[in-house]
């Protein structure tokens, strides 16, 4: 299961993806497996904001993140060491998922997909702040185009 969390790493998955992946399991099985690592604090999910509600979309795909970036570390070593990885993380997927992790302990986190995607979104005094996460030298206007939308966005680079 963390080798498929690893390799989608912080792009959009649902359920029925992992199971293809793991193709081990099934979906059920799976959804009992991650339930009881979210209980333990080891990972989260983050679902699809709904703008109206300010409420995640449970139906649609999720963000599935490591809860501490240590625990990345660790099982990013260990499936290297056991030639299970297939290729190294990405240090701006590393970047974001340590901002999520982060940010998960401060209150609802979800991420906003319309047009375009934002990372990452926290909601605060019955509103919502859009985070985008950059690792990065420089920013294009194109990465910029969706939060453009929202005057109270944050860029953390």
């Amino acid at each position: 299961m963390f080798q498929s969390l690893i390799e989608i790493g912080v792009s959009q998955a649902s359920f029925n993806t992992l199971t293809e992946r793991l193709s081990l399991f099934s979906k059920e099985t799976l959804i009992d497996y991650f339930s009881l690592l979210e209980r333990m604090d080891v990972v989260f999910a983050l679902q699809a904001f709904d703008q109206n509600t300010q409420r995640g979309f449970p139906k649609k795909a999720r963000k599935f993140h490591l809860s501490d970036p240590f625990l990345l570390r660790v099982i990013e070593r260990w499936m290297s060491r056991e030639r299970r990885l297939t290729h190294a993380i990405l240090d701006s997927h590393r970047t974001e998922a340590a901002a999520a992790a982060c940010l998960n302990r401060r209150g609802p986190l979800y991420y906003l997909k319309a047009e375009g995607e934002i990372d990452l979104v926290q909601i605060k005094d019955r509103s919502f702040v859009p985070i985008e996460v950059k690792w990065s030298n420089q920013i294009r206007p194109n990465d910029l185009k969706q939060l453009k939308k929202y005057p109270q966005s944050v860029i953390l680079s």
